[in-house]
């Protein structure tokens, strides 16, 4: 879900438990609401996804975000057994739901019938607050159909909201089931309210070769790390070589042709560090080098109001929350009031949800080796260290035979001279 921030650009993202993430909040079904339980209980353990304020991907997250200011909605798809496009984040389901099977091994009708809120639980009471609510997970074509429009004849009073789709399949198939729905919709209106984002590049190269890059997307994981690598080591020889230099040797050796060309990534979507906070990569040459390209910088996930005024000073332009409650209080408070799509909520919408007792981090796991490196990167640099001095002192020694050896020839030579 975006909020506007200062920096002059269009949108930061916000986003609620997890189907929101761009200052995206994970909405909920269109459901009554359901009291909380107000008898008092010690607080139970909490899983690690229980950072959420409402059950992720779905209808019930989804306008929780909205009524709370979130302007964008970031949600996941994946593949199901019978190819269909579900809304949802894990191919597990156990964190979600009664089941510990995959996403890829059932069928809509299957899955149609878990609880999406069976894990669920309020951070405060410990219960299940949504178990047994009907709960389900939202098809994409059903997603879509809730916050666009197909009708062009109504088009100007209905309003659209902005979303964030990640391709969670390394799969081609995925990237082309999305790229059919959403070219159902005009195009002209999806390339200006839908970002897509994968980490794996084929499908989304395959996407952007399906739209004919009209739709913008986000750099997948070698584009951004090559982008990183080399905003780096700019930044690190700038005295002494040119950028342009640097640029071109790593895209030379590194870099990858353009699905379609002219149309590479129009964002970074970005962690703000990697090796479990050894290495920043929320920095400001990061940001400065993006927007002199005239790319956007979104960071996740980002709960905690320090690290979201920390970003917004460095001119981000987007940060992904699990948190749209307190985002939006931040973002409030530097004058960039969000704008609430009520015109989209069910009526007489009364929204119930959860305040998480402890707001957890969502680690990065690299699937490339670019992001590999950068993540062992000091490991790297002190064993390359390390080899040169071995090397060095190989070939001081050498060096060092090599002369002595030479010495005792003269020796011997002039010892046979004098006898002769």
């Amino acid at each position: 879900i975006h909020l506007i921030i200062p920096h002059a650009r269009p949108y930061a993202l916000f986003h609620p438990a997890d189907a929101a993430a761009l200052l995206f909040l994970h909405t909920e079904p269109h459901q009554s609401a359901v009291p909380l339980s107000s008898s008092p209980k010690a607080l139970h353990p909490l899983p690690p996804r229980q950072r959420l304020l409402s059950p992720e991907n779905t209808f019930v997250a989804f306008d929780l975000a909205l009524y709370l200011g979130t302007d964008v909605l970031e949600t996941d798809v994946r593949l199901t057994k019978d190819e269909h496009l579900i809304i949802f984040h894990d191919d597990d389901l156990s964190a979600v739901t009664e089941s510990s099977n995959s996403v890829r091994n059932l069928t809509i009708s299957e899955l149609n019938k878990l609880d999406f809120a069976y894990q669920f639980r309020d951070a405060q009471s410990g219960e299940h607050i949504w178990r047994y609510k009907n709960v389900k997970f939202p098809r994409l074509d059903a997603f879509l159909s809730v916050y666009w429009s197909l009708d062009e004849s109504q088009d100007s009073q209905i309003e659209w909201i902005p979303v964030n789709i990640e391709l969670k399949d390394d799969e081609i198939l995925a990237a082309q089931k999305l790229a059919e729905e959403v070219m159902k919709y005009p195009m002209d209106k999806v390339a200006k309210y839908l970002n897509v984002v994968s980490r794996f590049c084929a499908p989304l190269d395959a996407f952007r070769k399906a739209t004919h890059g009209r739709v913008p997307t986000a750099s997948c994981e070698q584009e951004a790390a090559l982008f990183f690598i080399t905003t780096r080591l700019q930044t690190l020889l700038s005295p002494v070589v040119p950028k342009s230099v640097v640029d071109y040797v790593a895209q030379r050796f590194f870099g990858r042709e353009p699905a379609v060309e002219g149309h590479e990534f129009s964002n970074l979507q970005l962690p703000t560090s990697l090796a479990g906070g050894a290495i920043s990569v929320a920095s400001e040459d990061v940001i400065e080098r993006a927007h002199s390209m005239g790319k956007e910088v979104h960071f996740w996930v980002i709960n905690t109001v320090s690290d979201m005024q920390k970003l917004l000073k460095l001119k981000a332009d987007s940060v992904i929350t699990d948190r749209t409650d307190v985002a939006v209080k931040v973002f409030e408070e530097l004058g960039r009031k969000p704008k609430q799509h009520t015109s989209r909520l069910p009526p007489g919408y009364n929204p119930v949800y959860s305040i998480p007792v402890k707001d957890l981090e969502e680690p990065h796991e690299c699937v490339g080796l670019l992001c590999v490196a950068i993540e062992h990167s000091r490991t790297i640099l002190v064993i390359a260290v390390a080899a040169c001095i071995l090397i060095s002192a190989f070939i001081v020694f050498r060096a060092g035979g090599s002369v002595a050896e030479e010495g005792n020839t003269n020796k011997s030579r002039e010892t046979e001279d004098r006898v002769d």
